[in-house]
């Protein structure tokens, strides 16, 4: 027992020291638990759990398409789904003028549902869209807590990028 007296008289400031570094190394382990090993919980949280029972079908993409394709200036259109959003791309030839481009988006807007309207927000790009000579990239979105109205962004591509609404 004298022995240990002597050692811990003696090694004082080594014994502190070896005392902070083990409070250390355990606060970081628990740390680095919390972090990255803690939670396994979905990283949108609960916020998509009714998108379950509620999914866009092939079959309203099918008809989201037709309904663009029915305009013959009309290319290609990609839809995509992320989450809680719809993202509906639209490529066009020269000559589509930009109100034709916001009436045909804003015909969609029937074929989804009243409970797929209150869940998803849809947003429209449609590129090569004219308006007099200038072509433009149009962007419409719909909100779901919205009122169901489309809001339009133009951008010209043939000048700077300049928004109009």
């Amino acid at each position: 027992m004298d022995k240990l007296k002597k050692f811990l008289r003696e090694n004082k400031v080594l014994l502190v020291l070896a005392i902070i570094l083990i409070l250390w190394l355990v606060a970081f382990v628990i740390i680095v638990v919390i972090f990255f090993y803690g939670s396994s919980k979905d990283v949108y949280g609960t916020r998509l759990d009714n998108l379950k029972d509620l999914p866009i079908t092939e079959e309203l993409k099918n008809d989201v398409t037709d309904t663009f394709k029915s305009e013959p200036l009309v290319n290609k259109i990609v839809i995509n789904v992320k989450g809680a959003n719809i993202f509906v791309n639209v490529t066009c030839d020269d000559g589509l003028k930009v109100d034709t481009a916001k009436k045909l988006a804003e015909s969609t807007i029937a074929l989804f549902s009243e409970s797929l309207l209150g869940v998803y927000d849809i947003e429209f790009n449609i590129n090569n869209v004219v308006n007099k000579e200038d072509k433009y990239l149009i962007v419409g979105t719909r909100n779901a807590n919205s009122d169901g109205k489309i809001v339009w962004n133009e951008y010209n591509l043939n000048k700077e990028s300049s928004a109009k609404s």
